[in-house]
């Protein structure tokens, strides 16, 4: 199996990572700090010339639900080797998920009442242009350009404030929810 070695820029040790990880974000199994593998036919990241400090000692693991803090962890099935010494397990950088806890009701409320104005106008021209239509002369003072005209003003504008209604409601709901159980969990790149 051919390995690209990388120089951790975090402690410096010298790590061999299999090429199947070619351009992929890791991290260095002794300190933890983030690299990206090089790519092959590259130069790899050069180590530090200044002496490096020790890192600070990781958070203690957050268990899930569930898990006991007394089962043994998953052993690794594959990993860089250091040059020169036995092989040993590397992290992916892994996805970090994020709690919306609370919403803004205001910008909520105006980005709702902005889509809906915007759909209010497209009904607002498809009643105007089916106010050209013979079923449209069957609506007494309402049909042609006057029925057309009112279509494209006030259907927007219904829209957009039922639309700004629904949305502070909408925040206001999640904002009491998010309380009880703690909000949407978003991934984030």
């Amino acid at each position: 199996m051919a390995t690209i070695t990388n120089t951790c820029t975090g402690c410096g040790r010298q790590l061999a990572v299999p090429d199947r990880y070619q351009g992929r974000d890791l991290k260095c199994p002794s300190c933890g700090h983030p690299f990206k593998v090089a790519l092959s036919g590259t130069e790899p990241e050069p180590a530090p010339t200044h002496p490096v400090a020790a890192p600070p000692e990781p958070p203690p693991p957050v268990l899930p639900l569930g898990s006991s803090p007394f089962e043994d962890p998953p052993l690794p099935s594959h990993g860089p080797e250091e040059v020169g010494a036995p092989q040993t397990e590397f992290v992916e950088a892994t996805a970090v998920f994020w709690r919306v806890k609370r919403i803004g009701v205001a910008s909520l409320a105006a980005l709702s009442g902005l889509i809906h104005a915007v759909m209010g106008l497209f009904v607002g021209l498809a009643v105007a242009v089916v106010s050209f239509t013979p079923l449209a002369e069957e609506i007494p003072f309402l049909h042609g350009p006057l029925l057309a005209v009112l279509a494209i003003v006030l259907l927007p504008l219904v829209y957009g404030a039922a639309g700004f209604v629904l949305g502070a409601v909408t925040a206001v709901v999640y904002n009491l929810a998010a309380q009880l159980v703690g909000g949407v969990r978003l991934l984030l790149e």
